[in-house]
């Protein structure tokens, strides 16, 4: 297939074709920006997922150490527990603020709807300039693009999020499994 970009400027005259295929151009752009929305959602829906998560795993376990240390008859083993306490709850609000990250707004630098709806613009258009088409094309070529850019981003800081919320529930269950020991040796 020869390469769009080597052939020579008035090869394909036809109007009707141009615009064909400049309307199949604008739909796979279209569409190619239309899925980096929702790969957007998808990852901001992890993101808040995962913090959820983190903080039901975190509320969880401070209530059934809470419980547990109700019952202890010597404060021996609470330094220790009060001491993974403050660690998995420092861990945990970490885990919250890495997982922001991914789900926080993202300055867009591609989208400028006035470049679009001007009154040149829309002059263009209604006289057939095929330039029209081609600029379309490229406007939502640079929204995909700066698009996939922010949600490789937030590909980015979702990973980051995990190996925190991970970090924070081995922290509740550490704190857990000491208090268990705690009751047990009491």
């Amino acid at each position: 297939m020869e390469d769009a970009i080597n052939i020579p400027a008035g090869a394909y005259e036809d109007p009707a074709a141009t615009a064909n295929q400049l309307s199949l151009l604008l739909h796979a752009a279209t569409a190619a920006a239309d899925e980096e929305f929702k790969r957007t959602e998808r990852l901001e829906r992890k993101a808040v997922n995962l913090a959820t998560f983190g903080g039901a795993v975190f509320a969880g376990g401070q209530l059934v150490v809470a419980g547990l240390l109700g019952v202890l008859r010597t404060a021996s083993f609470v330094p220790y527990v009060a001491a993974l306490a403050a660690l998995a709850t420092l861990v945990t609000a970490a885990s919250f603020l890495v997982s922001a990250r991914a789900w926080q707004f993202r300055d867009e630098s591609s989208a400028k709807l006035s470049e679009i709806s001007g009154p040149d613009y829309v002059g263009a258009a209604v006289v057939g300039n095929p330039r029209v088409g081609v600029n379309l094309v490229q406007h939502f070529v640079e929204i995909a693009s700066d698009r996939r850019r922010m949600n490789d981003a937030r590909v980015r800081s979702l990973s980051s999020a995990t190996t925190v919320g991970f970090l924070s529930s081995a922290c509740v269950a550490a704190e857990v499994v000491l208090a268990f020991f705690a009751v047990a040796a009491d």
